[in-house]
């Protein structure tokens, strides 16, 4: 097995690593009981808040029965396909098993998807991408949630016409003519 340092670098090696993704996937290695021999820091995060997956006493676990009796499939699954994936909770947190090399026993690769996290690192891409204000990046994060723009602008404190305001200049940026054109390049950026 390769060690651990190897397989989840320290943030001094992320820091160097200047080709690092902004949203750097969620790893979680464990044994043949779902023990947990390692995890990086974005599975850390989404462990940490409320999910479908949790650990307990230091294994892998879903606190809702369906989940866990479709951990516990895709884990079987994995183990002797070599890899299987289901989606846990009502938000579909993605969750990946890959059954190490032959040198690694029964150890598997846990790879995490949490649709709110990429959403957000989407959004920060775009941001970035078609130099997005803080304004116009807040109402582009909310009218991706399938909220209407008046609900949006009174989420935001603004008025309707500040929201129409921005959108207007989200279009212009990105050079979108319609709310749904804007939506679907969101999600397919």
């Amino acid at each position: 097995m390769a060690s651990a340092q190897r397989l989840f670098p320290t943030a001094q090696q992320s820091a160097a690593d200047s080709a690092a993704p902004a949203n750097p996937p969620a790893l979680i290695w464990i044994d043949r009981q779902w023990t947990v021999i390692d995890r990086n820091a974005a599975a850390n995060e989404i462990l940490d808040k409320a999910n479908p997956l949790e650990l307990a006493f230091g294994r892998l676990h879903a606190p809702c029965r369906r989940d866990l009796l479709s951990l516990e499939t895709a884990m079987r699954q994995a183990q002797a396909a070599g890899y299987a994936t289901v989606a846990l909770g009502e938000a579909g947190l993605g969750v990946e098993v890959v059954r190490a090399g032959p040198n690694a026993g029964a150890q598997c690769l846990v790879l995490l998807r949490d649709p709110s996290r990429e959403r957000a690192a989407q959004i920060v891409d775009l941001t970035r991408h078609f130099g997005l204000t803080k304004a116009e990046r807040g109402l582009l994060d909310i009218l991706v949630q399938g909220t209407s723009l008046p609900d949006a602008a009174q989420m935001l404190g603004v008025a309707r016409s500040t929201a129409r305001t921005h959108l207007q200049r989200l279009f212009d940026k990105t050079g979108k003519r319609r709310q749904v054109d804007l939506l679907r390049m969101v999600a397919a950026f």
